[in-house]
């Protein structure tokens, strides 16, 4: 009986244990079918324009993520893919090889128990928005005013009398109503000075003024005066204080400034900006403001502006003719003074000839033009060089001018 009795306890005791020991796994399974938390989701373009970066953030209690997408024209939302890993491994995708149009995310966070899969909630969908970019053959071009341009007399070798032809433009913006234009080409060459304190303020630069009034009254008609849109621009200050930070003393200008222009010079933020498709999609300012000091004056191919021909810029042969020109510094007039003139004109035509970087599409020579964002030090500004870099330079040199104006439709 005793035997039996120990038996019987053994038994008892084993049996209590594996109900324990079932309770525990029980309780363990059920911990791990946990719903996993809503994830937190960004989306981004990538810098090719034809991808877009997803990222997802750690989730609680997720084993993976299911990533769907609305498509451009679509309503519905269809698998993109599942990403396999938890919550301490790499949690993005990047979806390649995407047209232009808006495409929407959101993303499922999923936990594993045995065979059973329990899914969260859907996290809030993004959006990102792909532009189509603008290559040179899609650029708009249309003829507006008229200034002197082509050379038809020369005297030694040197152009003295000039053609008036109507002025090309690219179009950079169209809206229902209006036009962004941009000059083709260089028209002048000219130094910019400044009225306040050596600073590079574009409200008080001479080039404002002489746009605005000679230029206009030069090169359009009244009737395409009543075309022109007077907007208001600002003007921010240098781009490189974002980065480099501010030097020290007052060697600088820092603020907006707003002006009311009819024809105006573009800024930094004008060339970058992506609608415009100046620069390629994957240069920001960093990019080309830092290779612009080995550019400035050797105009060193970088492959990584070859891109940026839109930015380089040919000239006028009456533009090359006013590089020759000294200007009064009291009264402002502008005289051809025989050897200087002369070497100035030849400084310009032979090294615009000579680097074959710089040069247009069309394998014209290019050259540098002002923008009207002031630069990083006193009596500096922003210029497009000759390669399409970024740079500063002195307000005294002579420099390409591309007028810009808004114009009605």
């Amino acid at each position: 009986m005793r035997m039996f009795k120990r038996f019987l306890s053994v038994v008892l005791t084993l049996a209590l244990a594996i109900s324990v020991f079932e309770c525990s796994f029980e309780n363990t399974e059920a911990q791990a079918a946990a719903k996993p938390a809503k994830p937190s989701v960004s989306a981004t373009a990538g810098a090719d324009g034809k991808s877009i970066n997803i990222s997802v953030a750690k989730t609680k209690d997720a084993a993976g993520y299911k990533i769907l997408v609305k498509k451009p024209g679509s309503d519905k939302f269809v698998k993109l893919t599942t990403i396999k890993k938890d919550g301490t491994a790499e949690r993005s995708y990047t979806a390649k090889n995407l047209d232009a149009g808006t495409y929407s995310f959101k993303v499922r966070a999923y936990a594993k128990s045995g065979n059973k899969t329990v899914w969260g909630k859907y996290s809030k969908v993004v959006s990102v928005t792909l532009k189509k970019a603008v290559s040179k053959k899609d650029r708009k071009v249309v003829e507006f005013g008229s200034y002197k341009q082509e050379a038809t007399k020369f005297d030694n070798g040197y152009p003295t009398e000039f053609k008036t032809s109507p002025i090309e433009w690219i179009v950079l913006k169209e809206d229902s109503d209006k036009m962004l234009l941009l000059s083709k080409e260089i028209l002048e060459f000219r130094e910019i000075t400044w009225a306040h304190n050596g600073h590079t303020r574009w409200d008080e630069s001479s080039i404002r003024r002489w746009l605005n009034d000679e230029f206009m009254n030069t090169a359009f008609t009244d009737d395409e005066k009543e075309k022109i849109i007077e907007t208001e621009l600002v003007t921010g200050e240098s781009p490189a204080f974002a980065t480099d930070g501010k030097p020290d003393g007052d060697d600088y200008f820092t603020g907006d400034i707003t002006t009311k222009d009819k024809v105006f010079l573009l800024s930094t933020e004008d060339v970058l900006n992506k609608e415009y498709a100046l620069y390629p999609d994957y240069l920001t300012f960093d990019d080309v403001y830092d290779l612009a000091y080995s550019m400035s004056w050797m105009w060193n191919y970088t492959k990584r502006l070859e891109e940026a021909v839109e930015l380089r810029c040919s000239f006028t042969d009456y533009a090359l003719y006013t590089y020759g020109l000294v200007t009064d510094i009291d009264t402002g007039d502008r005289t051809w003074e025989g050897e200087y003139s002369e070497y100035s004109y030849d400084y310009v035509k032979n090294n615009s000839q000579e680097y074959a970087e710089g040069r247009t599409a069309e394998g014209k020579p290019s050259y540098n033009w002002w923008l009207r964002t002031p630069g990083n030090r006193k009596r500096r500004l922003y210029q497009v060089s000759a390669s399409g870099a970024l740079s500063c330079e002195f307000d005294e040199c002579k420099e390409g001018i591309r007028p810009a104006v808004w114009v009605k439709k």
